[in-house]
Parts: structure tokens; C-alpha cells; sequence
């Protein structure tokens, strides 16, 4: 049944468009793994980014949620990688969990949740060496030499800088939601320029953004490295007004978490069905 439909889905693929178009290129890129959105709403995102955002809630607390069709790391799949669990996080406050989701392989970056790293944030923010950017991009790279199956990083806040310095530096797609800037100095320290960071960034990662977001606000308002990526606009759901500087900020903080995130992926998929 399994191969049954497998062979389907590889004969639905490659009557499309999208397929046809791959077939007569000579060369291509890690963003050419990963489907496009259906035509039409290419602006609105892939649906299966959806669940996407799912993986990285799950990342803060790994097994707090069934996602269908999403399995995690286990020891055995992780010894089949030369890791273990102990290796997916790190004294410097990095927090990762490695899933598979039809044939990809998935790291997910979880964002900031300890003192260490709002530390993080603040150095990588000023351009200073941050630990945890160094580790993650290590375990990236690790997961490519290791595996053959395709990659993809995904991550939220902090995550999401994580995952996006991973994507441009070792030139693999990513997903990321309300995510942190890059800056300069972060990215020089693996030879990678902020106009070469930009260019991969637009080709390779997808960031979904919610109005409201205090991080994406304070980003694009102030002298900050901003987030790389395809930016993809999400409408705060359901709609709320704020009249004062709290009601302002509150709103704000509850614009940048995840369930926020999921909720307003959610209301755009019911209104395009």
C-alpha cells in the first residue's frame, strides 16, 4: 500500500508544471526540493508550513503534541546519525530536536526560553561571537554528511535566526516564523557577506511574519540586524485593537508566540479553502 502510493504521488508530481520545468534544467538548487506554493497564492505560503510551525512549538517541549505524520528522533535514528540526545542541546542554551516528515529530514531550532539565551541575543544582536550559532551550524552540517535525505531548517524567534544562519551559510532551505536578525559580524565569521546572506536568503528560506510582532517591529524600526528570508505576511487572528502603549505591547508579545502563529496559519488556510 505504502509503495502504492508512493508511485501515485511521483505520477501526480511529475505531470505538473513545476516537475516539466525541473526536468529541462541542468542544474539545480536545495530550494528545487521543496514543492512551491500552488499557483495562485504563492504570497500566502505552503500549506505544509502549517506544520511546520507545529514542529517548532513541539521543539520547546519535544513530545508535548502529536503532529500526524511527522516522526521524532529517537536513540536508534539518532545513532544512525553519530548523535545522541545530550548532543542536541548544549550549555550555551541551544535546543534542537531532529524529526522526519515524508521523506525530509527536519532540525528544528527552539527559541529563546532561559537567561542564557537572552544573552545570546543580545551578543549575536551586537555582532559579537554567540556560541549557540556556532553549535547549530556545526550539527547542520553534521546532519548533510550523515544523511542523503534532504534537509530542511526550521525554527521561531531566536530558532529561527538559528535556522536561517544554517540555511544561508551551508546554502540549504529553511522555514522560519517571527524570526531573529543576522548580523554582519555573525555572518563573516563563516565567510558569508550580509549582501550573499540576503541574495541566499531570498532564494532559500520562506519567513512568515504576524502582524503585531513586537521582535519583526523593533527589527524593522530600529538600527538591528533584520531576519533573511522571503518574507510571507500573516494576518493577526482573531483581529484585535489596542488603544494604549500596554494594550499596544501585550498584544505585541502574544503576536510573537507560536500558538498565535499556528492560529492565523490556520484562519488563511480556512479562508482560501
Amino acid at each position: 500500500m505504502l509503495i502504492e502510493h508512493y508511485f501515485s504521488q511521483l505520477l501526480a508530481f511529475s505531470s505538473t508544471p513545476h516537475c516539466q520545468s525541473l526536468l529541462q534544467r541542468q542544474h539545480l538548487t536545495a530550494a528545487d526540493l521543496l514543492l512551491p506554493p500552488p499557483a495562485g497564492i504563492r504570497q500566502d505560503g505552503f500549506p505544509d508550513d502549517i506544520t511546520l510551525a507545529r514542529l517548532c512549538s513541539d521543539s520547546y517541549q519535544p513530545g508535548s503534541r502529536d503532529i500526524g505524520g511527522v516522526s521524532r528522533s529517537d536513540a536508534q535514528t539518532l545513532a544512525s546519525l553519530s548523535l545522541t540526545e545530550e548532543q542536541l542541546s548544549s550549555p550555551s542554551g541551544l535546543q534542537s530536536m531532529i524529526y522526519h516528515y515524508r521523506d525530509t529530514g527536519i532540525l528544528a531550532f527552539a527559541g529563546s526560553n532561559d537567561m542564557s539565551d537572552m544573552i545570546t541575543n543580545i551578543r549575536q544582536g551586537r555582532g559579537l561571537p554567540a556560541r549557540q550559532y556556532q553549535e547549530a551550524v556545526s550539527l547542520a552540517a553534521h546532519l548533510l554528511s550523515q544523511s542523503v535525505c534532504p534537509w530542511l531548517f526550521v525554527g521561531h524567534s531566536l530558532g529561527g535566526g538559528l535556522a536561517s544562519f544554517c540555511a544561508v551559510v551551508l546554502q540549504q532551505p529553511a522555514v522560519i516564523f517571527n524570526a531573529a536578525g543576522l548580523a554582519e559580524n555573525t555572518l563573516a565569521e563563516e565567510g558569508v557577506s550580509l549582501a550573499t546572506a540576503r541574495a541566499r536568503g531570498a532564494e532559500l528560506i520562506r519567513h512568515y511574519v504576524l502582524e503585531h510582532d513586537w521582535l519583526t517591529h523593533i527589527q524593522d524600526g530600529l538600527d538591528l540586524p533584520k531576519a533573511l528570508g522571503q518574507r510571507i505576511a500573516l494576518d493577526y487572528y482573531p483581529p484585535q485593537h489596542a488603544h494604549s502603549a500596554l494594550q499596544k505591547l501585550v498584544r505585541g508579545v502574544k503576536a510573537h508566540t507560536l500558538s498565535q502563529v499556528v492560529a492565523a496559519m490556520e484562519q488563511m488556510d480556512e479562508t482560501r479553502e
